[in-house]
């Protein structure tokens, strides 16, 4: 077994620290600087200095040949004034920032660790669900991220040309435009007209054109510009692809929100989910907003027209039945030829028309959209276009695109 042998220990009667004799033979006598106990030690190196401020608050090395001193000026500065409008200070606000925002973080969470109210509710870092669940047997063929689709382009688009127009349009009322805050005019309500939202492959002329070959892949116009606009949107959404021998056909399913228009979707304060709100907070959720939005869309592109004369197309409205008021609106199926093997086929549709100035000219045809005032409580920035939509159209307008890009993009 190996032996222990204990170091000897020294102790130092006379003084703190090792004893004289402790230190080797080569160490000895060499100057040192005492201290005691008492005495407040220094860092052996500093690094924490290096940092931000540092380098600024550093003098320069005095020259070991020169005197050990250096000049100090101890004049103050000339003192600078600001004339005209002063802030307050800084420091102070700064300092009552900090408490308020420490009273609030206490407001804000409860003793059980839930949270009041909704101050540190971030609208825009919300999870929403996806429109189509995906299962766990669906095999990943290819994903294509915003950033690709956003450098999608095509050049020298083809002229469109037009296979068949259905339905008719009442004529676009002029004096509309004399609408201000000072001159409102309530917004009529056109229960008994009819809207339809008929997907692609449901269309009755979609299904005659491709029976006829007419092109090669074929969708409405509500499902194109959102593919055209995908990049800018926020909300989920979907579409369904269907292939019968060599074409195409671009539709949406059942219950689809496609078509509903979205309010504030780009917006810093997003509406919030309907399972996310108060029973008070439900009005205000993205669905109830965007079928809001919907309705006032209908009755505004109806409201805009004179009614009873109408300007009517060869072909009859594809989708009105028999006791349904036919509202005014047309629909153009084009064509267009973007290469030797595809050509695309779409369903535009109209809303109104403007009367031509002479018997025989056509009238030219108008699509009429509306952006919708929403008064949220807590938006950080709540603009009353009643009082500034006379005299600063501008600004409105600019606000309402940044909130509503997706929107007004398609």
């Amino acid at each position: 077994m190996v032996k222990f042998d204990p170091p000897n220990m020294s102790e130092n009667v006379e003084g703190w620290g090792p004893a004289l004799d402790i230190p080797p033979e080569k160490f000895r006598d060499m100057p040192y600087a005492p201290f005691s106990k008492s005495d407040r030690l220094g860092r052996a190196a500093d690094w924490t200095n290096q940092g931000r401020h540092g380098r600024m608050d550093e003098g320069e090395f005095m020259d070991d040949d020169n005197a050990g001193f250096q000049v100090v000026d101890y004049r103050q500065p000339a003192r600078q004034f600001n004339f005209g409008y002063r802030p307050r200070d800084r420091d102070m606000g700064q300092r009552n920032r900090q408490w308020n925002d420490r009273d609030n973080y206490r407001k804000d969470f409860r003793r059980d660790g839930r949270r009041y109210g909704g101050r540190y509710d971030d609208r825009r870092n919300q999870i929403r669900e996806a429109s189509v669940e995906v299962g766990d047997d669906w095999v990943l063929l290819e994903e294509i991220p915003f950033s690709t689709l956003a450098k999608c382009r095509m050049d020298n688009v083809p002229e469109g040309e037009t296979v068949r127009e259905c339905g008719s349009l009442e004529y676009y009322d002029k004096g509309s435009e004399r609408i201000s805050c000072k001159m409102e005019k309530p917004l009529k309500r056109f229960e008994h007209r009819a809207f339809h939202y008929v997907t692609t492959i449901e269309d009755p002329v979609i299904e005659e054109l491709a029976s006829e070959s007419t092109g090669t892949v074929y969708a409405t116009s509500t499902i194109l510009a959102l593919l055209m606009a995908s990049t800018r949107t926020a909300y989920p959404w979907d579409i369904v692809v269907q292939r019968a021998n060599d074409m195409l056909f671009l539709g949406k399913r059942d219950g689809s929100q496609i078509d509903l228009q979205t309010v504030n979707e780009t917006a810093q304060d997003q509406p919030k989910e309907e399972k996310n709100a108060s029973p008070e907070e439900k009005i205000n959720t993205v669905r109830h907003l965007a079928i809001e939005a919907t309705q006032i869309n209908q009755n505004f592109s109806q409201a805009m027209l004179i009614e009873g004369d109408r300007y009517k197309f060869p072909n009859a409205n594809p989708f009105i039945t028999e006791g349904q008021e036919e509202a005014s609106v047309a629909y153009r199926y084009r064509k267009w030829k973007l290469d030797n093997e595809v050509s695309l086929v779409a369903r535009c549709e109209i809303d109104g028309a403007i009367k031509a100035s002479g018997n025989d000219e056509e009238p030219q045809f108008l699509v009429i959209k509306a952006l919708n005032e929403v008064m949220d409580p807590n938006a950080r920035q709540i603009t009353d276009w009643r009082g500034k939509l006379d005299t600063h159209r501008g600004a409105i307008l600019a606000t309402e695109v940044k909130n509503n890009g997706a929107k007004v993009a398609r």
